[in-house]
């Protein structure tokens, strides 16, 4: 059975595309609108694997909302919206891929990530 990945927001087809080998994707419609808190905090819910921008929060209200989830991978260039403390101490583990839309950093990202969720 594939794993559950949320997309924070909508990407490219060929992107989902590639992913879809290896999961189970839902993502938000939007590719200019930041997902509401609430409905991040609902789609996590089910989801083993989420995939977020820089403007979306990853902190322990939404740890506490994601019982299956188990890796946290950021579209940034940097990492201010993880709150690196709390995967820790919740055992979650994060990454983070620059430059993604890149068709090479695209595939290592998801080899990566594959690799990483056990």
């Amino acid at each position: 059975m594939k794993k559950k990945l949320f997309i924070a927001r909508k990407f490219p087809a060929h992107i989902v595309e590639l992913l879809q080998e290896f999961y189970e994707i839902s993502q938000w419609d939007e590719e200019e609108i930041v997902i509401p808190r609430e409905k991040l905090l609902a789609a996590v819910a089910d989801c083993e694997v989420l995939w977020v921008t820089l403007a979306d929060q990853v902190d322990e209200e939404l740890l506490s909302h994601a019982p299956n989830l188990k890796l946290v991978t950021n579209l940034a260039v940097g990492y201010n919206n993880i709150d690196v403390k709390a995967l820790k101490k919740t055992r979650h583990y994060g990454d983070k891929y620059a430059g993604c839309f890149n068709e090479y950093n695209c595939r290592f990202s998801i080899w990566l990530t594959a690799c990483n969720c056990p």
